[in-house]
This record gives structure tokens, sequence and C-alpha cells, in this order.
């Protein structure tokens, strides 16, 4: 099953994302050691490099699947609404995309890490 989420957040700064996983039937998807569910950020689908990416984490004690973004992961990035998406990987070589391709928009920050 997957939803559209867009995202909205000022360049240079941190963002931690969790993601509860559900089969079709609405239960809880069960979580695998071998799953691979990665983030991806393109300006747009035809682009062939990420400008972000990354793997989750899973977090047991909350049964989510946690991205972390850090100020160095946009700190270069033109403010612009670039496309991110979010796919799961099993160990059986089946792809899920849990999140298809919604906004990612890097928006202007006043202040900054130091």
């Amino acid at each position: 099953m997957s939803y559209k989420n867009n995202i909205s957040m000022p360049r240079g700064t941190s963002l931690s994302v969790s993601i509860k996983i559900y089969n079709f039937d609405g239960t809880s998807y069960e979580h695998s050691d071998t799953d691979v569910v990665r983030f991806g950020v393109k300006l747009d689908k035809n682009e062939s490099n990420y400008r972000i990416v990354k793997v989750a984490t899973y977090d047991t004690e909350n049964d989510c699947y946690v991205f972390e973004i850090n100020p160095e992961d946009t700190a270069e990035l033109p403010f612009d609404r670039y496309k991110y998406d979010v796919g799961l990987q099993t160990v059986d070589g089946r792809y899920y995309m849990i999140i298809t391709a919604a906004d990612f928009n890097v928006t202007t920050a006043i202040t900054a890490k130091e």
C-alpha cells in the first residue's frame, strides 16, 4: 500500500522521518532484518543521480522505519521543489513503493548551523 506525503524543510537543517508500513489488508508489515527501505530525492524523475539517498534503520520500540536527514544533506542544495519516494526491497527481490513520488521542498533558512 502506498500514499503521498509532501515534505518541506529549511535547507541545512535536521529532519527525522518515521514510516510505519502496513500490508494491503491494513495489518502491520512484519519487519525482517534483510529488508532495505530506501528514501531517495531527485530534482525530477529523469535525473539519473540522487540528490539525497538514505537507507532507513528499524526502530523496534515504535515498530517503524526511520530516516535521518542531516544538515549536510541539504546544505548545498538550491532552493527548489524536488521529488522523493520510499521503496521497500525484500530479500527475495520484491520491490514495493511505500510512498509514491511526492514533493520534497527545500526552503530558505534565516539562521544556520555554526
